[in-house]
C-alpha cells in the first residue's frame, strides 16, 4: 500500500483529469493511493470541494461540494450498513474497501486538522 499526500510522484495514466497533475493549491490535501491490486486513487481536498478520481472509475470524478470532512472521516471507520460501508453514502455508492476508507479517513482528519488551525 502507498500514501502520498504531497505532489505526484507517480505514474498515472493519460486519461487522468487536468488537476491530478496539476500544482497543488496551498490550501489543498492531495493524496494519492494505490492498494494491493495495483487500483489507483488520487483525491483533492480543499475547504469547500473534495474530487475524487480512480482507475476504478475510468478516471470520472466525484465531485462533492461543501464536504462534512469531520462526517466523513466518522463514516470511513463506521460499521457496513448492511453489506454497504457508510462511506458510500457520502460517495454517490462508490464502494470503498477497508484500506482505502482508511486512507480516505486519513485524508478527511488532515482536512480537519488544517481547518481548526486555519480559525
Amino acid at each position: 500500500m502507498k500514501i502520498n499526500v504531497f505532489e505526484v510522484p507517480f505514474e498515472v495514466p493519460d486519461e487522468v483529469p487536468p488537476w491530478v497533475k496539476a500544482k497543488r493549491k496551498r490550501d489543498e490535501v492531495r493524496a494519492y493511493f494505490e492498494n494491493r491490486y495495483g487500483e489507483q486513487w488520487v483525491i483533492s481536498a480543499r475547504p469547500n470541494r473534495l474530487l475524487l478520481t480512480g482507475g476504478d472509475i475510468d478516471w470520472k470524478v466525484k465531485d462533492i461540494k461543501s464536504p462534512d470532512y469531520s462526517l466523513l472521516a466518522q463514516a470511513c471507520q463506521a460499521p457496513k450498513v448492511g453489506f454497504i460501508p457508510a462511506s458510500a453514502l457520502f460517495l454517490d455508492g462508490l464502494i470503498f474497501s477497508r484500506e482505502e476508507d482508511v486512507w480516505l479517513r486519513s485524508v478527511c482528519l488532515a482536512m480537519v486538522k488544517a481547518q481548526t488551525h486555519a480559525s
